[in-house]
């Protein structure tokens, strides 16, 4: 029987060590870590104990259920739902009451999903962030390796372009990585793929610091290094960001982050980090390509070269928007160069 807030339990008080017998009942508040025993007749109490110093008997078929109090009261009735009541955690009674008041399983239930936005908006970023700082280099690496077997296996062929070509590439790159800080050198490589024609002049970085460009977009721009150099910065930009890092992270659960965290990373590289069609479906998102704009205009202006290039390149873009779903996720070319401008003329890349 339950009024209240509260559980009764009807049945017969028997003193310690007496046979003498009460009509009596045990009483217990939801909530509450303290049970009483009542005489039913005048609610004299009887005795008050802690839960979880109750003794509760062997129960016998169908047949009466005896409890022991703390200081030899047997209190014994034939109502079997004390065995459930009696029985439960101090938790799983806590949640039996939240369950009876709605009220209150209402604000659970909204505390929950705000306490769900909160960690999807701010905590997922720290967890990333630390999952980062955690990923060992040498998985970082076979991460790349894995990517560009998976690319060339399934996409890309080898270069068709000259020595003298690749080699005027490759300058153009070892000035920019010779800019960067000491310590953001190590890992970066330049490699030479063609691509179906429909990908045109495009160029990509893997989380370890493979860059790799087109073809296309060598020939394209054969005359103007300005324009190679802008897009290998933007690309050394990313690197140097994490952003594929952050962008394989960000692709995962909650759940495995913290496993990653915690070092339980055996199945998870393997299923996730070292899988390389993960790494060639993720794309970037449209904040890291502007913000490796932005990084790859001051990088090029330290290295020498004129920012303007990378607007010339965006601007030969434009008649790539919309054909192809590899241009789906950058901004559009026109408002890279409006963007390259505005960042031009601000001065912020000297």
């Amino acid at each position: 029987m339950r009024s209240n807030g509260k559980t009764k339990i009807r049945g017969r008080a028997f003193k310690p060590g007496s046979s003498e017998m009460f009509e009596a009942e045990l009483v217990c508040w939801i909530n509450s870590s303290e049970v009483l025993l009542l005489r039913e007749d005048d609610r004299t109490l009887l005795t008050r104990c802690p839960a979880n110093a109750i003794d509760l008997g062997h129960v016998v078929g169908s047949g009466p259920v005896n409890v022991t109090l703390a200081d030899g009261w047997l209190f014994q009735t034939d109502d079997h739902d004390i065995t459930i009541l009696l029985n439960e955690s101090g938790l799983s009674r806590n949640l039996r009451s939240w369950e009876a008041l709605r009220p209150r399983l209402v604000s659970v239930v909204l505390t929950t999903i705000v306490c769900t936005w909160l960690l999807w908006k701010y905590g997922l970023g720290i967890l990333v962030s630390i999952a980062i700082a955690l990923t060992p280099p040498p998985v970082i690496n076979a991460m790349d390796y894995s990517a560009m077997q998976t690319l060339d296996r399934l996409l890309a062929d080898e270069t068709e372009l000259s020595d003298k070509q690749q080699d005027k590439a490759q300058g153009i790159f070892l000035d920019l990585v010779r800019e960067l800080p000491a310590d953001q050198r190590d890992g970066f490589e330049l490699h030479f793929r063609k691509f179906p024609e429909e990908f045109g002049p495009n160029a990509f970085a893997l989380p370890g610091g493979t860059v790799v460009l087109t073809d296309a977009l060598v020939n394209e721009f054969a005359k103007d290094d300005d324009a190679i150099a802008g897009v290998l910065g933007h690309e050394i930009g990313h690197k140097v960001e994490a952003h594929g890092m952050r962008q394989i992270y960000r692709s995962l659960s909650v759940y495995f982050l913290i496993a990653l965290i915690a070092g339980d990373t055996g199945p998870l590289l393997e299923e996730f980090l070292l899988e390389g069609q993960l790494l060639l479906q993720l794309s970037f998102s449209r904040d890291h390509e502007r913000a490796a704009d932005d990084f790859g205009l001051t990088l090029m202006s330290k290295a020498g070269y004129d920012p303007e290039g990378l607007k010339r390149f965006f601007a030969a873009l434009e008649k790539y928007d919309g054909d192809s779903d590899w241009y789906s996720t950058h901004p559009l070319s026109k408002d890279r160069v409006d963007s390259i401008e505005n960042f031009i003329e601000s001065g912020e890349y000297r």
